[in-house]
């Protein structure tokens, strides 16, 4: 499996590499669970990424689930102080983890309040995780470039 995303990475541009991490990275953190593999491929095909960017962002967003399923209350809360619906971020967070705990004892009564939730986190997503990836593929441009010299001199790097 290593071996298969190894030689993916190495089949990319500079650009691509940036991209598929980029997308992968800002893709992954999505936050409705089991939404983002999709959600990297979507966003992966509208990029123009290759087939081996689409392997490369795929691993990222897979590395990348601990932190993706840690976020939700942060990212459900930070929603929910953009839009107004919360004033207290840390009594926000409790009250995510209580309707995490109540899925367990009534799954049916807790959609209303999941239905919120998801939808705060899907607004701070928007707002702050997708322009936050334009700041890290900046970065990420000029660190691949340096760290990766054969990937700048594939042809969509080259100048006319």
């Amino acid at each position: 499996m290593l071996e298969k995303i190894k030689t993916a990475f190495t089949s990319l541009s500079a650009v691509q590499i940036v991209l598929a991490l980029v997308v992968g990275f800002v893709c992954g953190l999505f936050p409705i669970p089991g939404i983002t593999t999709p959600v990297v491929a979507v966003f992966g095909q509208l990029l123009g990424l290759p087939a081996g960017g689409h392997i490369v962002a795929q691993a990222v967003n897979f590395a990348i689930t601990p932190l993706n399923v840690f976020g939700i209350p942060y990212q459900s809360c930070g929603g929910g102080l953009i839009m107004g619906t919360t004033s207290n971020f840390s009594e926000c967070i409790g009250d995510v983890v209580e309707n995490l705990k109540d899925v367990l004892v009534d799954p049916l009564g807790t959609i209303p309040d999941f239905a919120t939730m998801f939808i705060s986190a899907v607004m701070f997503w928007s707002i702050v995780c997708v322009p936050l990836g334009v700041v890290i593929g900046g970065v990420l441009s000029i660190v691949v470039s340096k760290l990766f010299p054969a990937a700048a001199q594939h042809n969509d790097l080259k100048k006319e």
